[in-house]
């Protein structure tokens, strides 16, 4: 996969994506204070401290940081500098690279709301990203072992449940797959 990403993507994304594929990521859910100070302090100075950003330090704390970690910088940050970090990455990077950064930190606050935004757009517009709600509801109902926790929220932030949204934005066979999938999984 490696390869692949290397020959298809380029510059700060590539080097994210490479990073987050070693697996340096610490999974320890315990949250040291002190370095999440060291952390908000170095994302600062190597962003909006200094003219021009240094994207590899970004690249570093967001790719091998733990999730809980991750959330508290972010709670850090708007308290020390009066600005989201999510504002801080937006006016530093660009792109692809400044995407997959605020994905990282909408998972490390909230991957249920982060879930169900992904499942709201790929059902948003005229038509249905279908790859992307197949993909969507397979890969959650693996990792989650159970989409109960998105129910509520989905219906919260779309006033919808979510076996509705679906019966109205597919048909026949693929349909009854999703939904079988959703309800067993409930």
């Amino acid at each position: 996969m490696e390869k692949d990403i290397v020959s298809e993507t380029s510059g700060d994304f590539r080097r994210i994506l490479v990073a987050m594929l070693q697996a340096q990521r610490d999974e320890n859910p315990q949250v040291n204070q002190t370095q999440v100070e060291v952390d908000v302090d170095a994302l600062y100075e190597s962003g909006e401290g200094r003219v021009g950003t240094e994207e590899s330090r970004f690249t570093q704390i967001f790719s091998q940081r733990s999730f809980p970690h991750i959330k508290e910088i972010a709670k850090t940050y708007a308290n020390r500098y009066k600005k989201t970090i999510y504002e801080a990455i937006r006016s530093e990077t660009s792109g692809n690279y400044c995407e997959t950064l605020v994905t990282i930190v909408s998972y490390a606050e909230d991957q249920i709301s982060l879930f169900v935004n992904w499942l709201q757009d790929s059902m948003a517009g005229l038509g249905t990203r279908d790859d992307d709600l197949i993909r969507l509801i397979l890969s959650w109902a693996e990792v989650i072992s159970t989409l109960d926790s998105v129910f509520p929220t989905y219906q919260r932030k779309t006033n919808k449940l979510l076996t509705n949204a679906i019966e109205s934005e597919t048909s026949g066979d693929y349909k009854r797959m999703l939904i079988s999938i959703v309800e067993g999984n409930a």
